[in-house]
């Protein structure tokens, strides 16, 4: 991705700040989360910047990639947990399936983060439709420590 710094920054009569972003030469790799600052804005609290989460729809990226530690989770006590299986295109209806099966589980989906819930110890996959292909993502284990 490359990124052309701004042009123009405008201050508002109300003392906010605008200016524009330009994102060129953009795959399904560059989804993700972003954050805008001032310039002179060194050391800013979390709730001072400003979070924007792009998504670059790409047909050849059916499910963002995964650090190989992401593939591996591990819980000593029963707790609500996310699978990050992200997609590059918010339109795409994405489903969670148990590796050996194939029925869809119902637990809610965020497309910038994945599927959150209380998991079993199993393996899961996540599945979308792209045109005619049906895509996978990699496995991902849950595993529950005693």
């Amino acid at each position: 991705m490359s990124q052309e710094p701004p042009q123009e920054m405008a201050k508002a009569q109300d003392g906010t700040f605008s200016s524009v972003l330009t994102l060129t030469n953009l795959t399904g790799l560059d989804t993700g989360e972003y954050f805008c600052t001032h310039n002179d804005s060194r050391g800013l609290e979390p709730d001072e910047r400003k979070r924007l989460y792009i998504f670059v729809p790409d047909p050849t990226v059916g499910f963002l990639p995964n650090d190989a530690e992401e593939l591996f989770i591990f819980l000593t006590e029963i707790t609500e947990i996310t699978i990050p299986c992200r997609v590059t295109d918010p339109q795409l209806v994405v489903t969670l399936h148990e590796k050996k099966g194939d029925i869809a589980l119902p637990v809610p989906y965020d497309h910038q983060r994945g599927f959150s819930g209380i998991f079993e110890d199993r393996s899961y996959i996540c599945k979308t439709t792209i045109g005619d292909r049906e895509v996978d993502s990699d496995a991902y284990y849950v595993y529950r420590l005693q």
